[in-house]
Protein backbone atom coordinates (compact mmCIF):
# COMPACT_ATOMS: atom_id res chain seq x y z
CA UNK A 1 0.00 0.00 0.00
CA UNK A 2 2.70 2.83 0.82
CA UNK A 3 4.59 1.41 -2.47
CA UNK A 4 1.50 2.07 -4.34
CA UNK A 5 1.03 5.79 -2.78
CA UNK A 6 4.87 7.14 -2.91
CA UNK A 7 4.24 6.26 -6.68
CA UNK A 8 1.11 8.25 -6.60
CA UNK A 9 2.18 11.88 -4.24
CA UNK A 10 5.93 11.45 -3.77
CA UNK A 11 6.07 15.06 -2.81
CA UNK A 12 3.53 14.98 -0.21
CA UNK A 13 5.06 15.01 3.06
CA UNK A 14 4.80 11.85 5.15
CA UNK A 15 6.11 11.95 8.11
CA UNK A 16 6.71 15.00 10.53
CA UNK A 17 8.68 15.22 13.96
CA UNK A 18 9.19 18.52 15.30
CA UNK A 19 11.74 20.07 12.84
CA UNK A 20 11.93 17.41 10.49
CA UNK A 21 10.01 15.78 7.74
CA UNK A 22 10.13 13.19 4.90
CA UNK A 23 8.10 13.15 1.89
CA UNK A 24 6.66 10.11 0.19
CA UNK A 25 9.47 10.20 -2.31
CA UNK A 26 12.21 10.61 0.47
CA UNK A 27 10.84 7.81 2.80
CA UNK A 28 10.22 5.33 0.21
CA UNK A 29 13.72 5.98 -1.13
CA UNK A 30 15.41 5.50 2.35
CA UNK A 31 13.60 2.32 3.27
CA UNK A 32 13.78 1.29 0.23
CA UNK A 33 17.67 1.12 0.86
CA UNK A 34 17.81 0.07 4.50
CA UNK A 35 15.72 -2.45 3.14
CA UNK A 36 18.23 -3.67 0.61
CA UNK A 37 21.30 -3.53 3.23
CA UNK A 38 19.41 -5.66 5.84
CA UNK A 39 19.22 -8.23 2.72
CA UNK A 40 22.52 -8.25 1.47
CA UNK A 41 24.55 -7.80 4.70
CA UNK A 42 22.51 -8.72 7.76
CA UNK A 43 20.92 -11.78 5.40
CA UNK A 44 17.55 -11.02 6.89
CA UNK A 45 15.58 -13.73 5.82
CA UNK A 46 12.24 -13.86 5.26
CA UNK A 47 9.46 -13.64 8.23
CA UNK A 48 12.41 -13.20 10.58
CA UNK A 49 12.29 -11.01 13.30
CA UNK A 50 13.92 -7.67 13.70
CA UNK A 51 14.48 -6.00 17.25
CA UNK A 52 13.26 -2.48 17.23
CA UNK A 53 14.84 0.21 20.20
CA UNK A 54 14.22 3.58 19.63
CA UNK A 55 12.81 6.95 20.64
CA UNK A 56 9.70 8.70 19.52
CA UNK A 57 10.88 10.50 16.20
CA UNK A 58 10.31 10.00 12.73
CA UNK A 59 12.37 6.27 12.91
CA UNK A 60 8.89 5.21 13.96
CA UNK A 61 7.89 4.63 10.60
CA UNK A 62 11.60 4.72 8.67
CA UNK A 63 12.54 0.98 10.68
CA UNK A 64 9.30 -1.16 10.18
CA UNK A 65 9.20 0.12 6.44
CA UNK A 66 12.14 -0.56 5.74
CA UNK A 67 11.79 -4.44 8.30
CA UNK A 68 8.66 -5.51 6.38
CA UNK A 69 10.03 -4.55 2.40
CA UNK A 70 12.64 -6.67 3.35
CA UNK A 71 10.47 -9.34 4.28
CA UNK A 72 11.20 -9.56 8.09
CA UNK A 73 8.82 -8.56 11.26
CA UNK A 74 9.64 -5.42 13.40
CA UNK A 75 9.51 -6.26 16.89
CA UNK A 76 9.10 -3.37 19.03
CA UNK A 77 11.61 -3.39 22.49
CA UNK A 78 11.18 -0.77 25.15
CA UNK A 79 14.63 0.22 26.68
CA UNK A 80 13.15 0.82 30.14
CA UNK A 81 11.65 -2.58 30.56
CA UNK A 82 13.52 -4.81 33.00
CA UNK A 83 16.87 -6.73 31.70
CA UNK A 84 15.33 -10.05 32.26
CA UNK A 85 12.27 -9.23 29.96
CA UNK A 86 14.10 -7.62 27.38
CA UNK A 87 16.37 -10.24 27.17
CA UNK A 88 13.26 -12.99 27.29
CA UNK A 89 11.96 -11.45 23.86
CA UNK A 90 14.80 -11.27 22.38
CA UNK A 91 15.75 -15.20 22.98
CA UNK A 92 12.04 -16.30 22.56
CA UNK A 93 11.80 -14.63 18.55
CA UNK A 94 15.73 -15.68 18.50
CA UNK A 95 16.33 -11.66 17.61
CA UNK A 96 19.65 -11.62 16.33
CA UNK A 97 19.91 -7.86 14.77
CA UNK A 98 18.19 -4.79 16.23
CA UNK A 99 18.14 -1.58 14.95
CA UNK A 100 18.45 1.20 17.65
CA UNK A 101 21.67 2.67 19.41
CA UNK A 102 24.11 0.60 20.44
CA UNK A 103 24.59 2.50 23.82
CA UNK A 104 21.35 2.00 24.45
CA UNK A 105 21.05 -1.68 23.48
CA UNK A 106 24.15 -2.37 25.58
CA UNK A 107 22.90 -0.34 28.77
CA UNK A 108 18.76 -1.71 28.48
CA UNK A 109 20.70 -5.57 27.66
CA UNK A 110 24.23 -5.71 27.88
CA UNK A 111 23.96 -9.70 27.35
CA UNK A 112 22.78 -9.19 24.29
CA UNK A 113 25.29 -10.65 21.65
CA UNK A 114 23.66 -9.98 18.18
CA UNK A 115 24.35 -7.40 15.85
CA UNK A 116 23.03 -3.23 16.25
CA UNK A 117 22.40 -1.07 13.13
CA UNK A 118 22.42 2.77 14.28
CA UNK A 119 21.17 5.25 12.83
CA UNK A 120 24.07 7.19 11.35
CA UNK A 121 24.45 4.54 9.51
CA UNK A 122 21.50 5.74 7.50
CA UNK A 123 22.75 8.45 5.67
CA UNK A 124 25.65 6.19 3.70
CA UNK A 125 23.58 3.44 2.95
CA UNK A 126 23.94 2.27 -0.88
CA UNK A 127 21.61 2.69 -3.47
CA UNK A 128 18.83 -0.38 -3.77
CA UNK A 129 19.45 -1.71 -7.41
CA UNK A 130 17.67 -4.91 -7.31
CA UNK A 131 13.75 -5.59 -6.56
CA UNK A 132 12.76 -6.20 -3.25
CA UNK A 133 11.04 -9.21 -2.28
CA UNK A 134 6.86 -9.06 -2.00
CA UNK A 135 5.83 -10.26 1.58
CA UNK A 136 2.72 -12.59 1.14
CA UNK A 137 -0.56 -12.07 2.74
CA UNK A 138 0.10 -14.75 5.25
CA UNK A 139 3.65 -13.63 5.97
CA UNK A 140 4.43 -11.59 9.42
CA UNK A 141 5.23 -8.45 9.82
CA UNK A 142 5.07 -7.78 13.56
CA UNK A 143 5.27 -9.51 17.20
CA UNK A 144 4.20 -7.78 19.81
CA UNK A 145 4.44 -9.01 23.19
CA UNK A 146 1.52 -8.52 25.79
CA UNK A 147 1.51 -9.95 29.53
CA UNK A 148 1.44 -14.35 29.53
CA UNK A 149 -0.45 -16.34 31.65
CA UNK A 150 2.86 -18.32 33.10
CA UNK A 151 4.54 -15.11 34.05
CA UNK A 152 6.13 -15.02 30.87
CA UNK A 153 5.26 -12.13 28.26
CA UNK A 154 4.31 -14.32 24.98
CA UNK A 155 4.76 -12.85 21.44
CA UNK A 156 1.66 -11.94 19.29
CA UNK A 157 2.44 -12.55 15.56
CA UNK A 158 0.30 -10.33 13.28
CA UNK A 159 0.44 -10.96 9.61
CA UNK A 160 0.06 -8.58 6.21
CA UNK A 161 -3.54 -9.58 5.45
CA UNK A 162 -4.34 -8.26 8.96
CA UNK A 163 -3.16 -4.77 8.61
CA UNK A 164 -3.94 -4.08 4.94
CA UNK A 165 -7.83 -5.42 5.93
CA UNK A 166 -7.08 -2.28 8.69
CA UNK A 167 -6.56 0.04 7.03
CA UNK A 168 -8.94 -0.26 4.02
CA UNK A 169 -11.42 -0.11 6.68
CA UNK A 170 -10.02 3.09 8.74
CA UNK A 171 -9.52 4.88 5.53
CA UNK A 172 -13.16 4.03 4.22
CA UNK A 173 -14.98 4.58 7.54
CA UNK A 174 -13.09 7.67 8.79
CA UNK A 175 -13.03 9.25 5.19
CA UNK A 176 -9.10 9.47 5.43
CA UNK A 177 -7.98 11.67 2.51
CA UNK A 178 -4.22 12.99 1.11
CA UNK A 179 -4.78 16.05 2.98
CA UNK A 180 -5.65 14.80 6.51
CA UNK A 181 -3.56 15.55 9.25
CA UNK A 182 -3.22 12.73 11.70
CA UNK A 183 -1.69 12.40 14.97
CA UNK A 184 1.14 10.57 16.25
CA UNK A 185 0.32 9.50 19.55
CA UNK A 186 0.71 6.08 20.59
CA UNK A 187 3.49 4.41 22.09
CA UNK A 188 5.72 2.69 19.86
CA UNK A 189 5.86 -0.72 22.05
CA UNK A 190 2.00 -0.40 22.34
CA UNK A 191 0.24 -2.25 18.87
CA UNK A 192 -1.77 1.55 18.49
CA UNK A 193 1.05 3.34 16.34
CA UNK A 194 0.34 1.11 13.61
CA UNK A 195 -3.56 2.94 13.61
CA UNK A 196 -1.13 6.57 13.54
CA UNK A 197 0.82 5.37 11.01
CA UNK A 198 0.05 3.14 8.53
CA UNK A 199 -3.62 4.30 7.26
CA UNK A 200 -1.96 7.40 6.95
CA UNK A 201 0.70 6.52 4.81
CA UNK A 202 -1.60 4.30 2.76
CA UNK A 203 -3.85 7.24 1.59
CA UNK A 204 -0.91 10.42 1.02
CA UNK A 205 -1.83 11.98 4.30
CA UNK A 206 0.94 13.16 6.93
CA UNK A 207 1.62 11.66 10.56
CA UNK A 208 2.80 14.15 13.06
CA UNK A 209 4.72 12.29 15.58
CA UNK A 210 4.73 14.13 19.03
CA UNK A 211 7.39 13.60 21.43
CA UNK A 212 7.21 12.00 25.12
CA UNK A 213 6.90 15.00 27.11
CA UNK A 214 4.16 16.45 25.07
CA UNK A 215 2.22 12.90 25.23
CA UNK A 216 2.03 13.80 29.11
CA UNK A 217 0.97 17.39 28.50
CA UNK A 218 -2.68 17.83 26.94
CA UNK A 219 -2.53 21.16 27.17
CA UNK A 220 0.89 21.18 25.06
CA UNK A 221 -0.63 18.53 22.94
CA UNK A 222 -3.72 20.38 22.32
CA UNK A 223 -1.87 23.19 20.79
CA UNK A 224 0.44 21.50 18.64
CA UNK A 225 -2.37 20.05 17.26
CA UNK A 226 -4.14 23.33 16.43
CA UNK A 227 -1.27 24.81 15.36
CA UNK A 228 -0.66 22.10 12.85
CA UNK A 229 -4.25 21.85 11.57
CA UNK A 230 -4.00 17.85 12.59
CA UNK A 231 -7.44 16.88 12.46
CA UNK A 232 -7.69 12.76 12.57
CA UNK A 233 -6.37 11.50 16.13
CA UNK A 234 -6.84 7.87 17.75
CA UNK A 235 -6.25 8.22 21.31
CA UNK A 236 -6.25 5.73 24.62
CA UNK A 237 -9.58 6.10 27.00
CA UNK A 238 -8.37 8.29 29.31
CA UNK A 239 -6.41 10.49 27.25
CA UNK A 240 -9.89 10.50 24.48
CA UNK A 241 -12.38 11.70 27.44
CA UNK A 242 -9.95 14.84 28.12
CA UNK A 243 -10.41 15.33 24.64
CA UNK A 244 -14.02 15.15 23.86
CA UNK A 245 -15.15 16.64 27.51
CA UNK A 246 -12.78 18.80 28.87
CA UNK A 247 -10.39 20.31 26.12
CA UNK A 248 -11.84 22.06 23.95
CA UNK A 249 -9.93 21.28 20.35
CA UNK A 250 -10.58 23.33 17.12
CA UNK A 251 -8.37 21.25 14.64
CA UNK A 252 -10.13 17.75 15.05
CA UNK A 253 -12.29 16.26 13.01
CA UNK A 254 -12.18 12.66 13.97
CA UNK A 255 -11.31 11.30 17.27
CA UNK A 256 -11.32 7.84 18.25
CA UNK A 257 -10.31 6.14 21.15
CA UNK A 258 -10.20 2.89 22.75
CA UNK A 259 -7.75 0.40 25.18
CA UNK A 260 -10.37 0.59 28.35
CA UNK A 261 -14.12 0.71 29.02
CA UNK A 262 -16.00 4.62 27.81
CA UNK A 263 -17.33 6.51 30.70
CA UNK A 264 -21.29 8.07 30.07
CA UNK A 265 -20.61 11.40 28.06
CA UNK A 266 -22.32 13.67 25.53
CA UNK A 267 -21.12 14.09 21.46
CA UNK A 268 -18.19 16.68 21.16
CA UNK A 269 -17.76 18.96 18.26
CA UNK A 270 -16.13 16.38 16.23
CA UNK A 271 -17.24 12.83 15.03
CA UNK A 272 -16.01 10.54 18.22
CA UNK A 273 -15.69 6.37 18.06
CA UNK A 274 -15.59 4.33 20.47
CA UNK A 275 -13.38 1.33 19.68
CA UNK A 276 -12.54 -2.33 21.04
CA UNK A 277 -10.00 -4.66 19.86
CA UNK A 278 -7.74 -7.37 21.60
CA UNK A 279 -3.98 -7.35 19.93
CA UNK A 280 -4.46 -10.91 18.85
CA UNK A 281 -6.78 -9.46 15.80
CA UNK A 282 -5.25 -6.48 14.50
CA UNK A 283 -5.87 -3.32 16.19
CA UNK A 284 -9.95 -2.86 16.11
CA UNK A 285 -12.55 -5.68 15.74
CA UNK A 286 -15.55 -3.14 16.49
CA UNK A 287 -16.10 0.79 15.89
CA UNK A 288 -19.44 2.71 17.51
CA UNK A 289 -20.00 6.14 16.14
CA UNK A 290 -21.25 8.27 18.91
CA UNK A 291 -23.99 10.52 18.03
CA UNK A 292 -25.61 11.74 21.20
CA UNK A 293 -25.44 10.67 24.50
CA UNK A 294 -23.47 7.87 25.08
CA UNK A 295 -24.23 4.30 26.95
CA UNK A 296 -21.00 3.63 27.45
CA UNK A 297 -20.66 -0.33 27.35
CA UNK A 298 -21.46 -0.05 23.54
CA UNK A 299 -18.57 -0.68 21.70
CA UNK A 300 -20.87 -1.51 18.15
CA UNK A 301 -20.68 -3.45 15.21
CA UNK A 302 -17.79 -5.80 13.75
CA UNK A 303 -15.05 -4.04 11.28
CA UNK A 304 -15.51 -5.43 7.74
CA UNK A 305 -14.39 -9.35 7.22
CA UNK A 306 -14.88 -9.47 11.21
CA UNK A 307 -16.89 -12.31 12.52
CA UNK A 308 -18.07 -11.66 16.44
CA UNK A 309 -20.00 -14.37 18.70
CA UNK A 310 -21.03 -13.86 22.03
CA UNK A 311 -21.01 -17.81 23.15
CA UNK A 312 -21.64 -19.15 27.09
CA UNK A 313 -18.74 -21.56 28.80
CA UNK A 314 -20.33 -24.46 26.48
CA UNK A 315 -19.49 -22.59 23.32
CA UNK A 316 -22.97 -22.56 22.43
CA UNK A 317 -24.47 -18.92 20.95
CA UNK A 318 -26.07 -16.50 23.14
CA UNK A 319 -29.31 -14.53 21.87
CA UNK A 320 -29.89 -11.00 22.42
CA UNK A 321 -29.51 -9.61 26.54
CA UNK A 322 -27.33 -12.69 27.26
CA UNK A 323 -23.87 -11.80 28.22
CA UNK A 324 -21.18 -14.45 27.61
CA UNK A 325 -17.76 -14.98 25.89
CA UNK A 326 -16.99 -12.83 23.08
CA UNK A 327 -15.32 -14.80 20.32
CA UNK A 328 -13.41 -13.07 17.37
CA UNK A 329 -12.70 -14.69 13.92
CA UNK A 330 -11.98 -13.29 10.39
CA UNK A 331 -9.53 -11.30 8.32
CA UNK A 332 -7.58 -9.80 11.18
CA UNK A 333 -7.23 -12.81 13.32
CA UNK A 334 -3.66 -13.13 14.50
CA UNK A 335 -1.38 -16.18 13.45
CA UNK A 336 -1.38 -17.08 17.15
CA UNK A 337 1.24 -17.07 19.75
CA UNK A 338 5.22 -17.35 19.56
CA UNK A 339 5.90 -20.82 21.63
CA UNK A 340 2.70 -20.78 23.58
CA UNK A 341 1.79 -22.31 26.55
CA UNK A 342 -1.34 -25.31 26.46
CA UNK A 343 -3.39 -22.72 28.02
CA UNK A 344 -2.44 -19.71 25.57
CA UNK A 345 -2.83 -21.53 22.82
CA UNK A 346 -6.33 -22.40 23.68
CA UNK A 347 -7.27 -19.43 22.98
CA UNK A 348 -7.82 -19.88 19.41
CA UNK A 349 -10.01 -22.66 18.78
CA UNK A 350 -12.70 -23.52 15.99
CA UNK A 351 -15.93 -22.44 16.42
CA UNK A 352 -18.47 -22.92 13.66
CA UNK A 353 -15.87 -24.26 11.02
CA UNK A 354 -14.08 -20.58 11.69
CA UNK A 355 -10.62 -20.19 13.62
CA UNK A 356 -11.40 -17.68 16.45
CA UNK A 357 -10.12 -15.82 19.51
CA UNK A 358 -11.30 -16.00 22.65
CA UNK A 359 -11.61 -12.87 24.20
CA UNK A 360 -11.92 -13.62 28.07
CA UNK A 361 -14.35 -10.28 27.84
CA UNK A 362 -17.85 -10.01 28.50
CA UNK A 363 -20.39 -8.91 26.23
CA UNK A 364 -24.00 -9.23 24.83
CA UNK A 365 -25.96 -7.94 21.91
CA UNK A 366 -28.15 -5.11 22.20
CA UNK A 367 -32.04 -4.89 20.85
CA UNK A 368 -29.88 -2.32 17.73
CA UNK A 369 -27.65 -4.91 17.50
CA UNK A 370 -25.12 -3.68 18.53
CA UNK A 371 -22.19 -5.10 20.93
CA UNK A 372 -21.97 -4.29 24.49
CA UNK A 373 -18.95 -4.69 26.71
CA UNK A 374 -19.71 -5.56 30.14
CA UNK A 375 -15.67 -6.26 31.53
CA UNK A 376 -13.27 -8.68 31.96
CA UNK A 377 -14.62 -12.84 32.33
CA UNK A 378 -11.51 -12.74 34.57
CA UNK A 379 -11.87 -9.48 36.78
CA UNK A 380 -14.92 -11.86 38.43
CA UNK A 381 -13.67 -12.50 42.02
CA UNK A 382 -15.15 -14.57 45.01
CA UNK A 383 -15.51 -12.37 47.92
CA UNK A 384 -17.49 -13.99 51.40
CA UNK A 385 -18.35 -17.41 49.36
CA UNK A 386 -19.86 -14.80 46.01
CA UNK A 387 -19.15 -14.62 42.42
CA UNK A 388 -18.80 -10.70 42.04
CA UNK A 389 -18.09 -9.16 38.31
CA UNK A 390 -16.34 -5.94 39.06
CA UNK A 391 -17.08 -4.10 35.99
CA UNK A 392 -20.98 -4.54 36.45
CA UNK A 393 -20.08 -2.60 39.73
CA UNK A 394 -18.14 0.30 38.05
CA UNK A 395 -20.79 -0.05 35.15
CA UNK A 396 -23.31 0.88 37.45
CA UNK A 397 -21.40 3.27 39.30
CA UNK A 398 -21.33 5.50 36.19
CA UNK A 399 -24.81 5.98 36.21
CA UNK A 400 -24.51 7.62 39.59
CA UNK A 401 -24.87 11.79 38.27
CA UNK A 402 -21.45 13.73 38.79
CA UNK A 403 -19.01 10.43 38.65
CA UNK A 404 -16.64 10.39 35.63
CA UNK A 405 -14.54 7.05 35.98
CA UNK A 406 -14.72 4.46 38.58
CA UNK A 407 -12.12 1.52 39.31
CA UNK A 408 -13.72 -1.55 41.68
CA UNK A 409 -11.02 -3.15 43.52
CA UNK A 410 -10.46 -5.86 46.42
CA UNK A 411 -8.25 -4.93 49.10
CA UNK A 412 -6.66 -7.37 51.04
CA UNK A 413 -8.89 -10.27 49.52
CA UNK A 414 -11.45 -8.79 51.79
CA UNK A 415 -12.15 -5.31 51.27
CA UNK A 416 -14.95 -4.55 47.96
CA UNK A 417 -13.66 -0.74 47.26
CA UNK A 418 -14.71 1.93 44.65
CA UNK A 419 -12.41 4.27 43.42
CA UNK A 420 -14.08 6.97 41.26
CA UNK A 421 -12.95 10.74 40.09
CA UNK A 422 -16.02 13.29 39.88
CA UNK A 423 -16.85 16.54 38.63
CA UNK A 424 -18.66 17.62 41.64
CA UNK A 425 -19.23 16.65 45.31
CA UNK A 426 -20.23 13.17 45.84
CA UNK A 427 -22.64 12.26 49.04
CA UNK A 428 -20.55 8.51 49.48
CA UNK A 429 -23.62 7.28 51.78
CA UNK A 430 -26.47 8.52 48.97
CA UNK A 431 -23.95 6.52 46.14
CA UNK A 432 -23.37 3.26 48.33
CA UNK A 433 -27.83 3.59 48.45
CA UNK A 434 -27.88 4.43 44.38
CA UNK A 435 -25.94 1.13 43.98
CA UNK A 436 -27.97 -1.37 46.35
CA UNK A 437 -30.55 -0.34 44.16
CA UNK A 438 -29.24 -2.41 41.48
CA UNK A 439 -26.67 -4.75 42.72
CA UNK A 440 -26.96 -7.20 45.60
CA UNK A 441 -25.68 -6.88 48.93
CA UNK A 442 -22.35 -8.52 48.37
CA UNK A 443 -21.83 -6.03 45.34
CA UNK A 444 -22.22 -3.07 46.66
CA UNK A 445 -19.32 -2.06 47.51
CA UNK A 446 -17.95 -0.95 51.53
CA UNK A 447 -15.04 1.95 50.97
CA UNK A 448 -14.84 4.95 48.81
CA UNK A 449 -12.05 6.25 47.95
CA UNK A 450 -12.22 9.78 45.83
CA UNK A 451 -9.09 10.51 43.34
CA UNK A 452 -8.32 13.46 41.40
CA UNK A 453 -7.33 10.91 38.41
CA UNK A 454 -6.89 7.59 38.17
CA UNK A 455 -3.24 6.18 38.23
CA UNK A 456 -2.19 5.23 34.89
CA UNK A 457 0.44 2.62 33.10
CA UNK A 458 2.94 4.06 30.09
CA UNK A 459 0.32 2.74 27.51
CA UNK A 460 -2.38 4.92 29.10
CA UNK A 461 -4.44 2.26 30.80
CA UNK A 462 -5.81 2.39 34.69
CA UNK A 463 -2.92 1.30 36.34
CA UNK A 464 -4.34 -1.22 38.98
CA UNK A 465 -1.42 -2.11 40.77
CA UNK A 466 -1.10 2.01 42.09
CA UNK A 467 -4.58 2.52 43.58
CA UNK A 468 -3.93 3.56 46.81
CA UNK A 469 -4.88 1.86 50.32
CA UNK A 470 -8.55 2.79 51.38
Amino acid sequence: LFRAQAAKTPNNIAVVFKDRQMTYRELDDLTDRLAAYLINYYHVQPEEAIGVMIERSELMAVYPLAIMKAGGAYMPLDFNFPEERLQYMCQDAEVRLILSEEDWVHHAMPSFSGDVFTSDSLETLPKCSSPLPDPLPSHRHVILYTSGSTGKPKGVILEHHGIVNFCHWYVKEFRMTAADHALGYANFGFDAHMIDIYPTLSVGACVYIIDSEMCMDFMAMNQYMEDNDINIAFMTTQAGIMFATVIGNKSLRLLSTGGEKMIPLKKPPFDFYNVYGPTECSLFSTFYRITGDFNSSIIGRPLDNYQLYVVNTNLHLLPQGIAGELLIGGEGLSRGYLHPSDKDAARFLTFRGERCYRTGDLCRWNKQGELEYLGRIDTQVKLRGYRIELGEIESQSLKYGGIKQTVASVYNGQLLCLYYTADSDIDEGTLKEFLAQSLPDYMVPAAYIHLDELPLTPNGKVDRKKLPAP
